[in-house]
């Protein structure tokens, strides 16, 4: 058992060489492959209520999931448990103990799967997973997946091929990792599929690559909670726009609104108090992040804390509705940004 790459991982499975825990991170659009691929091989159409479970970062309950692991699947020899990424920001040490344990002694009939695609912050919460790592190194795998320059072009030939029915030569494909050297895997997937849509052949000629859209400087996604705070709707809106076309996460992108108000929050708390903000640093985990405490000092200068508490509750709420309704992505977070924009 060990660490493994995509190449390895594709012949463990392959091969039907399975285990009981699969960590899988890095590039999001392989974290979603493989957390589907695994339980389709290991337990096919079997996938019931009784033997296929996924679970959030929100819901995720340790000594529930305890008990889930432990309990046998019905009508197949084993069961599957996606994991949704991990709350290792709001775990204490026994938490995290639990936890540790909980994987090292996974029943044989059911295999651990967990997805995590959100970026960890905080010396503490990467110590947190870097333990997990350990341990699925260890007793399961470990799978960081990265863009591989040397498999990446046979990645965009399988997609194109398996998705489209499209012939996408190697040399044709890294041409088009070339034109667009710093889009994300995801971003690629979605520049094969245009190429795709466009070609009227069966195999994609190069006059189809200029369809695709060329890189250029990403805008910096810190800088629409500046535009919110600052009660600038229609910039901010239009930045929204723009973030979002580039292929920014939704769930990340609130993520970083949410750290931004939080901030304000804690700020506005301490100074209505007559306390010194430096003490936030000695609270919370602000080290070598002193610069969010100025930020937000800034932010609050003309807010309330009553104001501040408000807008948490709006981004609480768009973030449930992201997480649990049909409602198009961009429809809630534009809502959103209008909404804490007038919100001053």
């Amino acid at each position: 058992m060990a660490k493994m790459n995509l190449s390895e991982l594709k012949n463990s499975i392959s091969e039907k060489n399975f285990y009981n825990l699969y960590f899988l991170t890095g590039e999001e659009y392989f974290v979603s492959k493989f957390k589907k691929i695994i339980p389709d091989v290991i337990i096919g159409e079997n996938q019931n209520d009784f033997n296929m479970f996924r679970i959030s970062s929100e819901n995720l309950d340790i000594q529930k999931l305890e008990i889930n692991v432990d309990t046998y699947p019905i009508g197949s020899e084993k069961k599957c448990i996606i994991l949704d990424n991990l709350p290792v920001e709001r775990w204490n040490d026994i938490d995290t103990e639990n936890f540790e344990n909980l994987l090292k002694n996974i029943s044989e009939f059911t295999v651990l799967i967990i997805a995590q695609t959100e970026k960890i912050s905080g010396i503490k919460n990467l110590n947190k997973i870097k333990k997990i790592e350990k341990i699925s190194d260890k007793i399961g795998v470990w799978t960081n997946f990265e863009k591989n320059p040397r498999t990446l072009p046979d990645e965009l030939s399988e997609y194109a091929k398996e998705n489209f029915g499209k012939i996408l030569s190697k040399n044709l494909a890294l041409k088009l990792i070339d034109r667009c050297k710093i889009h994300t895997m995801r971003e690629l997937m979605a520049e094969v599929k245009k190429i795709c849509e466009f070609e009227t052949g069966k195999i994609i000629t190069e006059k189809s690559l200029y369809v695709a859209n060329e890189s250029k400087e990403k805008i910096k996604i810190f800088s629409l909670p500046k535009l919110i705070s600052a009660g600038e709707t229609t910039k901010a809106v239009n930045m929204l726009r723009q973030i979002l076309e580039q292929g920014e996460d939704p769930v990340a992108l609130i993520s970083i609104i949410s750290g931004e108000y939080i901030d304000m929050f804690r700020v506005k708390a301490l100074i209505d108090c007559g306390k010194p903000t430096s003490l936030l640093a000695e609270i919370f985990d602000y080290k070598s992040k002193e610069f969010r405490i100025k930020n937000a000092e800034k932010n609050c200068r003309n807010r309330s804390l009553k104001s501040i508490k408000k807008s948490l509750e709006l981004i609480t709420e768009a973030d449930k509705k992201l997480k649990s309704t049909t409602i198009p992505q961009k429809l809630i977070l534009n809502e959103l940004v209008i909404k804490l924009s007038a919100n001053i």
